[in-house]
């Protein structure tokens, strides 16, 4: 018997994919922003009070562009690493019969275990979680395997000590 709580992160994670249409208008709104802030600034600098002295500090215009470009560029990745899921992800969903596609969309979460296609959907997202790591050159993450091993065992392990108990 799989853990309701593992149903609930896998279904949420499948949840994840069918949104994001909305991440991808998240993170361009972001940019839109990041720019916004970035150009409303002050691009004097600014007199203060330190250690009872007035002091002016000047604004540094290196800094302030290398984090500006810095964080554009890390939501323009973000947005093409999202692009990339979701055309796999609706490459997927296209290939499932319209009976199956209505299932996973309207699926809620449930403490039962996953349905045959919840499990198909989370396996495909799981490869497509795989082959966008190995696009950007990032190593597999070999602990979920584990730590989803980890959770059934350890399940079964308090089903075994409550049993010696006798508790229900």
């Amino acid at each position: 018997m799989e853990d309701s709580y593992l149903n609930q992160c896998k279904r949420g994670r499948i949840k994840s994919y069918l949104n994001i249409s909305r991440k991808i208008q998240q993170a361009e709104q972001r940019i839109k922003w990041i720019d916004k802030e970035f150009y409303n600034q002050s691009f004097v600098g600014v007199t203060c009070e330190f250690a009872g002295d007035l002091v002016y500090k000047g604004f540094n215009v290196e800094k302030s562009i290398v984090n500006h470009i810095g964080d554009i560029e890390s939501f323009e990745k973000k947005i093409t690493m999202l692009k990339t899921k979701k055309k796999y992800i609706q490459s997927f969903m296209e290939s499932l019969s319209d009976s199956e596609r209505m299932a996973i969309i309207n699926m809620v979460i449930s403490d039962k275990p996953l349905t045959e296609i919840e499990t198909t959907v989370y396996q495909e997202i799981l490869e497509i979680d795989e082959a966008v790591n190995f696009m950007q050159g990032i190593e597999p993450d070999k602990t979920t395997d584990k730590l989803e091993n980890n959770n059934i065992n350890l399940e079964n392990d308090f089903l075994e000590i409550f049993n010696m108990l006798e508790v229900e």
